[in-house]
């Protein structure tokens, strides 16, 4: 099991670099009006910037523990906005048209987007 494990672990991690990679290369292709694709030069930029600045934080981290809380501090920052700007796109009619939230969804969303930010601002504090 513990084998089975590892090697799930470590695919997982294979996988997250890659999607991590060809998100940053599609964010820096769309900033050039263009959309991904691995062989033009602005999706491999973006490709290397990501993974680069990735590989360079790496080399600064002491304890791989204490980096591995920091990031997922980060990420809990950052959760409430990207978690409040999808409730918000979904419950807009004039972005989602005929597929726009109905209010008993936008108002249970944005109760557990609140719930959730309250819990991870409470965790944020108590690991300070």
């Amino acid at each position: 099991a513990g084998v089975v494990f590892a090697l799930a672990l470590l695919m997982a991690g294979i996988s997250s670099t890659i999607t991590s990679g060809m998100a940053a290369g599609s964010i820096f292709a769309g900033i050039f009006g263009e959309s991904y694709h691995i062989r033009d030069s602005h999706s491999q930029v973006g490709v290397i910037l990501s993974l680069g600045i990735a590989l360079l934080l790496i080399c600064f981290i002491g304890d791989p523990f204490k980096g591995l809380l920091i990031s997922q501090m980060i990420l809990s920052i950052q959760l409430p906005f990207t978690v409040f700007l999808q409730v918000s796109l979904t419950s807009s009619r004039k972005v989602m048209g005929q597929y726009v939230n109905s209010k008993w969804s936008t108002f249970v969303l944005y109760t557990i987007a609140a719930i959730v930010t309250v819990l991870n601002v409470m965790l944020l504090i108590s690991s300070l």
